[in-house]
């Protein structure tokens, strides 16, 4: 199962992560992001990339994982490279 970490105390509360993960794994609650449900994430890491006080972190994927056995993230990914 996929970890996933926000720090509170680096966190600037824009709840943007809230906005992008597509599970709704991360909820705002009390006007701050919330991890709910983790077992949800799908490990696309769009709140990671979203962060912009770098507050959010993964444990137990990588993206190397992904791209090698995850041929629809590959695809996705590829349209960027």
């Amino acid at each position: 199962m996929i970890e996933i970490t926000i720090n509170e105390e680096r966190c600037v509360k824009c709840l943007e992560c809230v906005d992008v993960c597509p599970t709704g794994v991360i909820v705002n609650r009390d006007n701050k992001p919330f991890v709910e449900n983790p077992e949800k994430c799908i490990g696309c890491l769009s709140c990671s990339y979203v962060c912009r006080a770098d507050a959010i972190t993964h444990k137990g994927i990588y993206i190397e994982e992904k791209l090698v056995y995850n041929p629809k993230l590959e695809e996705k990914v590829k349209k960027f490279v």
